[in-house]
């Protein structure tokens, strides 16, 4: 499970910046001043507005979490279901229609789990060892919120851990190299589905 992340910009990072930008210019203000907040370093988590890259590789901001049922008053939850698990999104019915045309990327600059070995259990970060832009696989969807009114969802997509984090958390972001990333959006959703691996290469975890 991934429960919080971060996409945070610092001098050195125009790419990022860009992300940020382009998401700011296609929602609300207030969702923009959010965006902003995070960008500043803020954690990211369930329900929180936040950027993703659609099929034509535009972007927008979206919330984190498909909506579970409708309420009462017709609003979605804050905290629907935020992870999707890839071993089944081509099955659930709730996520294989969004995996054939809603595929997205869930840019980020690190992520958190606990580490419960020892006496106390400890926040750790997870980013690229080389640094950078990590892009999770994600899936996207326009729901209802209340009568007349649409709204912006994401889920992010999970796999099993790969070697470095399997002593940590038994799961982990289904994170795509850049190479990746056009295919995810675009190939065939058979081809999509083989890229949901453990990632192969090196994290640094701190």
């Amino acid at each position: 499970m991934c429960a919080t992340y971060r996409i945070f910009v610092d001098e050195d990072q125009e790419d990022i910046r860009k992300i940020i930008e382009e998401a700011q210019q296609n929602v609300d203000d207030s969702t923009a001043e959010i965006l902003l907040r995070k960008a500043a370093g803020q954690d990211i988590y369930p329900g929180d507005p936040a950027p993703v890259i659609l099929k034509d590789r535009s972007v927008t901001a979206a919330h984190w979490g498909f909506p579970m049922s409708t309420f009462k008053g017709g609003k979605i939850s804050r905290t629907g279901v935020f992870n999707a698990r890839g071993e089944s999104i081509g099955i659930k019915s709730m996520f294989k229609y969004r995996l054939q045309d809603g595929r997205c990327l869930i840019p980020a600059t690190e992520f958190y789990e606990w580490d419960a070995r020892g006496k106390s259990k400890k926040r750790v970060s997870i980013r690229l060892q080389t640094g950078g832009i990590l892009h999770f696989a994600g899936l996207y969807g326009i729901f209802i919120q209340e009568p007349g009114i649409l709204v912006s969802c994401f889920t992010l997509v999970t796999i099993a851990a790969n070697a470095q984090l399997a002593p940590i958390h038994d799961r982990m972001p289904a994170i795509l190299d850049p190479a990746e990333a056009d295919e995810w959006l675009l190939s065939p959703m058979a081809s999509a589905l083989k890229l949901l691996r453990p990632y192969p290469g090196l994290l640094q975890i701190k």
